[in-house]
């Protein structure tokens, strides 16, 4: 709620303590505090408080001030603190909402300076619904990006099966004289020695190829 401009002071001056409010009592001795304006217990109290050398520094961070990586609620809050110490640079509601729209980024400034804005309020309404728009557009990416890895890993996958089909086991081969699939060594059948088979023996072959005797 808006404080009426004559009950400012009175108001600020109650909420004073300690050192400060000591302060405010003997200021109240030396002039009538009655009929000041509020511009001029700000500028008495920054005097006191706040020596120039700081005042001017936090006046040019002031006008300096861009949003960067804050959030809008950072840089609103921020910028609503230091333009206390830089009164004679938003005299008015619309050079406040000016300064304000030239610190915001780039992304944001371009979507909301079109609309020409007069007042704070709506250009920190508008750049708000900017930033929630930006933040919905890289949930989805992000959200897109987590799918699509999934399911570029799986066509990779089923292309790798096409290209290297698993062979399938060969049946079986017949057990043959000539083809000894079992354990264990080779044994002839003709002479009951380890080593060869009988078609490789050499007493049947001697048989067989012995001369007959007349």
């Amino acid at each position: 709620m808006a404080v009426p401009e004559e009950r400012r002071v009175s108001l600020a001056s109650s909420m004073l303590r300690d050192e400060v409010d000591n302060w405010w009592d003997m200021i109240k001795t030396s002039q009538d505090v009655t009929k000041m304006v509020w511009m001029q217990f700000e500028e008495l109290l920054l005097s006191n408080y706040f020596p120039e050398v700081v005042r001017r520094k936090k006046r040019a961070e002031f006008i300096h001030l861009v949003q960067r990586n804050m959030t809008l609620t950072e840089y609103a809050i921020k910028f609503t603190q230091l333009s206390e110490y830089a009164p004679n640079v938003v005299v008015d509601e619309q050079m406040r909402a000016e300064q304000f729209q030239e610190g915001l980024r780039l992304n944001i400034r371009a979507q909301v300076a079109p609309f020409m804005l007069r007042t704070y309020s709506e250009v920190v309404a508008r750049a708000l619904v900017r930033e929630r728009e930006m933040e919905e557009a890289q949930r989805l990416r992000s959200k897109n990006s987590r799918f699509g890895g999934s399911k570029k890993w799986e066509q990779d996958f089923k292309r790798q099966k096409v290209s290297h089909p698993q062979q399938q086991p060969r049946k079986q081969e017949q057990y043959s004289e000539t083809t000894d699939m079992t354990k264990g060594p080779r044994r002839c059948y003709e002479s009951g020695e380890v080593g060869h088979l009988g078609s490789d023996c050499p007493k049947f072959q001697r048989l067989a190829y012995q001369p007959s005797q007349r």
